[in-house]
This record gives structure tokens, sequence and C-alpha cells, in this order.
């Protein structure tokens, strides 16, 4: 009984580690796929930081480009009128 007994608790006891081995592996896989998420979200969350960035220094350059245009055509009305008046 007590043979019989002894292998049974070490029975009990490779299954709880079996059990614990498992868990393990399965939390570091879980850790793992969790890593690579991050990681891809982070990557995606910089990849659209930097179209943001791009889009928005397009639209810079479209305004100050349509600011320089106004600036040049009232400078020339100016220079038109000006002109006008020395006649």
């Amino acid at each position: 009984k007590i043979l019989n007994d002894a292998r049974e608790e070490s029975k009990q006891m490779v299954q709880t580690a079996e059990e614990k081995v498992k868990f393990m592996l399965s939390k570091d896989e879980f850790l793992k796929k969790a890593k690579s998420v991050a990681q891809a979200l982070v990557k995606e969350a910089e990849n659209e930081a930097k179209e943001g960035k791009k889009a928005t220094n397009c639209y810079i350059v479209n305004v100050t480009d349509e600011a320089i245009k106004a600036l040049l055509s009232g400078v020339s009305n100016i220079k038109n009128v000006r002109s006008k008046i020395k006649k």
C-alpha cells in the first residue's frame, strides 16, 4: 500500500509539473504573440505619423505658394497704380 501511495503521489507530482510546464509554454507563446502584435501596431502608428507629416508639409507648401502668388499679384497691382500716378 505504501508503495502504491508513493507511486500515485509521484504520478500526481509529474502531472502537476507537466501542467505547469504547459502553462508556462502557453504563457510564453501568448507573450510572444502579444509582443509581435504590439510591435506591428507601433510600426503602423509610425507609418501613419510619417504620412501625416508628409500631408501636412504638402499642405503648408501649397498654402505658402498661394500666399506668394497673392502677394506678387498685389505688388504687381501696386506697381501698375504707381506707374499710372507718375504719368
